[in-house]
């Protein structure tokens, strides 16, 4: 139990790192404000719309909703870097 709780906080605060190194990194400095109130509202429309369709899709189909959200947790992990790639842009200090 404590590896789990362990692995799950090193993830978060991985995910949460990566989230703003992307949000900041591809957001033109003279339009931030827009690129991150967009990144923002993201966040916001997974915390109100997440618990019920995973309530209702996930649970509601047993395990076959619980594999088809790790496969698209897996899809969307695989894709992340490809993606980030594609739209690297240099960093300026």
């Amino acid at each position: 139990m404590t590896c789990a709780i362990g692995c799950l906080t090193a993830a978060e605060m991985w995910q949460a790192a990566g989230a703003w190194e992307i949000s900041y990194r591809f957001a033109p400095e003279h339009r931030r404000v827009e690129y991150l109130s967009a990144f923002s509202l993201g966040q916001t429309g997974q915390q109100i719309w997440g618990p019920p369709l995973v309530t209702a899709f996930v649970i509601g189909t047993g395990v076959a909703g619980w594999i088809a959200l790790a496969a698209v947790f897996v899809l969307a992990s695989l894709l992340t870097r490809p993606l980030i790639t594609r739209l690297r842009v240099p960093v300026t200090t």
